[in-house]
């Protein structure tokens, strides 16, 4: 999901724009925290849930034994995926 901000990253520092990527850095630093905070066995259920709000399937419920992210770790992903830049506010995205 991040891709686009990943080649905005490496673009400008190929190109010596480091005020350009500072501010794509500033664009990915949600995302870095909503996923790979504690516990860290959670990141690709919290990365499943990032591209379910993003529109994209599959649903994000992990298989057994895997717990389904928390409500709680939704709204922290939404906020992070509006804060990116990557999710617009007016999207209808699920509330799993």
């Amino acid at each position: 999901m991040a891709a686009p901000l990943l080649v905005a990253l490496h673009e400008a520092v190929a190109r010596g724009d480091l005020a350009a990527a500072r501010a794509v850095n500033d664009r990915l630093v949600p995302l870095c925290r909503a996923f790979y905070r504690a516990p860290s066995l959670d990141a690709p259920n919290r990365m499943k849930t990032a591209l379910h709000l993003l529109g994209q399937p599959p649903p994000p419920d992990p298989r057994p034994p895997l717990l389904p992210v928390p409500a709680d770790d939704t709204a922290r992903i939404r906020a992070a995926l509006l804060a990116s830049g990557l999710l617009d506010a007016d999207h209808p995205s699920s509330t799993h």
